[in-house]
């Protein structure tokens, strides 16, 4: 009886390696997967606020300040483990923008039935990794809020390259948010949206998802 109960147990082992071992086969020699989202039309104005709120609600009020460039293209590749993205912007960041604005990009990248929120920013981290960098990006589980992986980012001119170690099925919808400033950060609360790419939507329609906890300004 031991002894049956004992093959019962390896035989069960077996199993599970050797189907642990084909899902990473599988995902290892899995076809490349692709796609390209591209903005639709340019806008109209270039300029948008937040709300002032750091004097209290009776002095609540909209301060305006200008958009400085937009999401142009966003173009993904996963191969294998390995997924790669090229985010091009409507036009290079001048000097001045870079050195006062903090701006981060989301993407909402799909996984089978679960969302992934892939993110980069400049001058700004989301809380729940706040020692990220230029040089880094994260790949962040939706349902848990948790930092699932850690890549590598390259940002120079108008163009950003991310490189993730984890495979994706489709990318929905890119968001970039910008706050003009540390004050405007301090004074309105998380950076707006301001340029979005988006993919074709579900049927049951698409809900704006976003990284958890908010952001922090660096330090310098």
């Amino acid at each position: 009886m031991r002894r049956r109960r004992l093959v019962s147990i390896v035989a069960a082992a077996g199993l599970a390696t050797i189907g642990a071992l084909g899902l990473h086969l599988w995902r290892a020699n899995a076809p490349a997967q692709h796609g390209v989202l591209t903005r639709e039309s340019p806008r109209e104005t270039r300029e948008t606020f937040y709300l002032k709120t750091d004097e209290g609600f009776d002095n609540t009020h909209p301060v305006k300040f200008p958009i400085p460039f937009e999401l142009d293209r966003l173009e993904w590749h996963t191969d294998g483990n390995q997924t790669a993205i090229a985010i091009r912007f409507t036009n290079p960041v001048s000097p001045q923008t870079l050195q006062k604005a903090g701006f981060c990009v989301e993407i909402v990248a799909r996984r089978g039935d679960d969302a992934l929120l892939l993110w980069w920013g400049h001058n700004i981290s989301p809380k729940l990794a706040p020692k990220l960098t230029d040089a880094q990006a994260i790949a962040v589980d939706y349902r848990t809020n948790e930092a699932v992986a850690w890549g590598k980012a390259s940002f120079a001119g108008d163009a950003v390259h991310l490189r993730l170690p984890i495979a994706i099925d489709r990318i929905d919808v890119a968001y970039l948010r910008y706050s003009p400033s540390k004050q405007a950060s301090e004074e309105g609360g998380r950076p707006q949206i301001v340029s979005i790419l988006s993919g074709t939507p579900p049927p049951w329609g698409r809900r704006v998802l976003s990284v958890q906890g908010g952001y922090r300004w660096r330090e310098e």
